[in-house]
Formats: C-alpha cells, sequence, structure tokens
C-alpha cells in the first residue's frame, strides 16, 4: 500500500471538507504508524502534521470529535521524535493547545491537559517553550477545574514545568502564585485528594532562597505545616528547608529592613 502512494493520499484525505472522512484518514495514518519507525517518518515527511494541526485551528469549525482525533494523531505521531516535535512548534501547536485549554467543552480540554502533559516530557525546550507562551498561568487556573482528571494532570504538567529553572523563576515572579499552591493543600480547597504534586511544586520552589521566601511569608502557610504535623513526607521536607539556620538568618533580615 506504501509504495502505491497510499501515505500521500491519505494525508491529502486529512484536508477533506468532510469530517468524516478526515477522521478515519487520521485513524488509519496511526495505524499504518504503528509500530513501524520508518514509515512513521515518512507520514511525519510528507508533510502529516500541518493539516492535523489545521483542524485545532482557531477559526475553524471543526467538531469536538475531529479535534480530539486530531490531537490524539498529533500525540502518537510526533511525540516520540524531538525533530517532529520542533516541525510541530513551527506550525503553531502551542497557540492550538492554548486555545483548547481555555474553552469551554470539558472533554477536549481533558484531552489538551493530557498532550500538555505528554508534551512535557519530550524535552526540556518543549517545557520552555510552554512556560515562554504562558502555559503555566493557565495551568494554576485549571488546578479549579470541576473534572478531577483535569486537576490532576494539570498538577502533575505544572510540577514537571516548574523543574526547568526558567519556568520556575516565572512562575516566582507573581507572589500570589506561590500562595494559590499552598491556599490549595487547605481540605477545604483541595479539590485534587492527593496533594503529592502540588507539594511537589513547593519543593522544587525551596530550592532557591526567593522561593523559600515566598512560601515562609504565605498567609496560607498553616495548610503545609498541618500535612507535616500529619507525617506528610514531603511536606515535612520542605518546612525542614523553611527552618535552617542560614534561611532563618536571611529572613529575618529581610524582616528587620522592613521594619
Amino acid at each position: 500500500m506504501v509504495e502505491k502512494g497510499a501515505v500521500s493520499a491519505y494525508i491529502k484525505l486529512l484536508r477533506s471538507t468532510d469530517e468524516l472522512v478526515q477522521i478515519n484518514a487520521i485513524a488509519f495514518l496511526q495505524v499504518m504508524a504503528f509500530s513501524d519507525e520508518p514509515l512513521l517518518q515518512t507520514i511525519i515527511k510528507e508533510g502529516a502534521i500541518q493539516p492535523l494541526v489545521r483542524i485545532l485551528n482557531t477559526k475553524s469549525t471543526f467538531s469536538t470529535k475531529a479535534r480530539k482525533s486530531a490531537l490524539g494523531a498529533i500525540e502518537s505521531l510526533c511525540f516520540s521524535s524531538k525533530n517532529s516535535v520542533n516541525i510541530l512548534m513551527s506550525h503553531r501547536f502551542l497557540d492550538r493547545l492554548l486555545f483548547l485549554l481555555r474553552g469551554n467543552e470539558v472533554s477536549l480540554k481533558e484531552s489538551a491537559v493530557k498532550s500538555v502533559l505528554l508534551l512535557r516530557g519530550t524535552s526540556e525546550e518543549a517545557m520552555k517553550a510552554m512556560g515562554d507562551a504562558g502555559f503555566m498561568s493557565e495551568l494554576l487556573t485549571l488546578l479549579d477545574a470541576n473534572c478531577f482528571r483535569i486537576r490532576e494532570m494539570t498538577a502533575e504538567a505544572l510540577s514537571g514545568m516548574l523543574k526547568v529553572p526558567r519556568n520556575k523563576r516565572r512562575f516566582m515572579e507573581e507572589d500570589s502564585n506561590t500562595s494559590r499552591i499552598l491556599q490549595l493543600l487547605d481540605p477545604k480547597e483541595n479539590k485534587l485528594g492527593d496533594s503529592r504534586f502540588l507539594l511537589s511544586i513547593l519543593l522544587t520552589l525551596t530550592n532557591s532562597n526567593s522561593g523559600r521566601k515566598k512560601i515562609a511569608i504565605s498567609s496560607h502557610l498553616e495548610n503545609l505545616e498541618r500535612l507535616a504535623e500529619a507525617e506528610v513526607m514531603e511536606a515535612k521536607k520542605i518546612i525542614k528547608k523553611l527552618s535552617t539556620n542560614r534561611f532563618r538568618s536571611i529572613l529575618n533580615g529581610i524582616w528587620n529592613t522592613q521594619v
């Protein structure tokens, strides 16, 4: 089939005005590429990425089903290769992804968060690009989403992105960001149930004096202290970092200059 130009034919069908034809073409290309790396590369070289990203276009009228199909195909075809991810970025994929994150369709939003989570794992450059594009503020907002799965994946994605120093610095530029993470540790606020990714975020922030200071002076610090008292290991680690003599001296110096 490949010799007969099946790849080119199905890529052309991605541009069809018939949505059902598009969805079937997307599915068939994924089946063709499954466990066949040379064929996967052929699909990429033949230009499958651009029409797939086009389906996610903010100005398009494609259905939720078509968008989810395109997003799933992008994940399976592109996320395993740094070169494919670079091509994806050049077609403004991050703009499309942000559009889906900000939309009202819950199932699409969930698919978009999943893509963010997977894209985060492809490379540090991808995480930097998402940080530069404004993903962190959007993810912080989604920690309040009604859907548990969205909240869980969002917390995990944000936790990973903050391990990149540039992203961490940008996140800490807004004092309210750190305070919001601490606020979410309150049992009344925490919709996650499991606080491990929130604590992972805070633990990452404690790697700098600035991060430790923001945590220490937050009005929501008691939520973290409560978890430490309950013998939650990650919370205890964070409190320990806030309690070192050197950091206390730095913090006291800051407080004294403000008096």
